[in-house]
């Protein structure tokens, strides 16, 4: 969430000077849910023994997140391109806990019920037009640009 964070810093001060990108904000719902959702998939993945399994579990993270993106979109929140960039800014999660190494010494288990549900919380924390921080990013995104002198 922290790239989320600075890449909306950035183009909110400095987006107007790249128009053929079209990205004033990228998608922070995009990138929080493919982290979260993407992380648990990936976590989960590791954790399971067979193959339709891991696969069920990927799917799974794949809808939830396309979900979140097409609306985004459909809502007219933000661009394609802002939830392009939403979506690989929130990758990095997930890849870096799929490839990370396992340090647990104790032998794999099942993901249990509560590592099922917890992405479900992520529905409340996700739900509404927009994050109630965005206004405090623009803010920030403003005063910044006025110190620093820098996109004018």
């Amino acid at each position: 969430w922290a790239g989320a964070f600075v890449a909306k810093l950035i183009f909110l001060s400095c987006g107007h000077l790249l128009p053929d990108l079209d990205i004033r904000s990228p998608s922070g719902h995009t990138a929080a849910a493919v982290a979260a959702y993407g992380g648990f998939a990936a976590l989960w993945a590791r954790r399971s023994e067979g193959r339709w399994t891991r696969a069920l579990f990927i799917a799974g993270a794949l809808v939830a997140c396309g979900a979140i993106a097409l609306s985004r979109v459909l809502l007219h929140m933000h661009s394609l391109a802002e939830v392009t960039l939403g979506t690989l800014i929130g990758l990095a999660a997930p890849v870096i806990l799929y490839r990370s190494k396992s340090t647990a010494t104790e032998p794999r288990s099942r993901p249990t019920l509560f590592l099922l549900l917890l992405p479900l919380c992520l529905i409340f924390l996700l739900h509404g037009a927009t994050m109630p921080i965005e206004g405090l990013i623009g803010r920030m995104s403003r005063a910044l640009t006025a110190l620093f002198g820098i996109c004018p």
